[in-house]
């Protein structure tokens, strides 16, 4: 005697299909919220080494195990300033940690809006005023050069006129949320390009 099949494959794969999108939902916001990649890369940059970080879509929703982790490893590299390529906060609720965190580095810190950031509903201006405390910036198509370093770092904002500001070094570093931007660069040349909203 055979088995008969509980589902015809039609129907197999109609639940396959369906169950893949709750379970990319159920990952990032269970598993991926707690996961932290360091991938250290050094670039080829003409000059005295420079040790910077760049991280990316923190999402920040309070003080986690995350957060910890990356305040924690951020401070262990004790890098000349950080990166940030957007994705900070979600709403206006979270800028009463996300902001503090930001200044908690113990290091000038770059960033660029990223998609959550215009939808957040927090005025630009208050990110530029987190950013500049530390000693860096919020870069929206601006450039400036890293004190001490002869690196520039550009930022392209996420959306609105992506303009590439003109160059003030050979040794430049683009900072992006979106990885497509580089898409729309034109000649432009760049010692490292970084970008983040792919997660991964």
């Amino acid at each position: 005697m055979t088995a008969k099949s509980i589902l015809s494959r039609r129907q197999f794969l109609s639940l396959l299909l369906t169950a893949i999108p709750g379970a990319s939902i159920a990952h990032g916001m269970t598993i991926e919220p707690e996961r932290l990649r360091i991938i250290l890369n050094p670039l080829k940059i003409a000059g005295p080494a420079v040790r910077f970080v760049h991280f990316s879509d923190l999402h920040f929703r309070g003080e986690t195990v995350l957060t910890r982790k990356v305040i924690d490893e951020i401070r262990r590299f004790r890098p000349l300033f950080a990166c940030f390529s957007g994705d900070l906060i979600a709403n206006t609720d979270q800028k009463e940690g996300a902001f503090p965190f930001i200044r908690s580095l113990n290091c000038p810190v770059y960033g660029v809006p990223g998609n959550h950031d215009y939808r957040s509903g927090v005025p630009f201006k208050e990110f530029a005023a987190a950013f500049s405390s530390t000693g860096g910036a919020w870069l929206e198509n601006e450039n400036l050069l890293v004190p001490g370093t002869g690196l520039e770092v550009v930022g392209l904002a996420a959306y609105d006129n992506q303009t590439i500001a003109p160059r003030l070094s050979e040794k430049r570093i683009l900072l992006t949320h979106f990885p497509q931007a580089v898409d729309r660069i034109g000649d432009a040349t760049f010692a490292a390009i970084l970008a983040g909203h792919s997660h991964g």
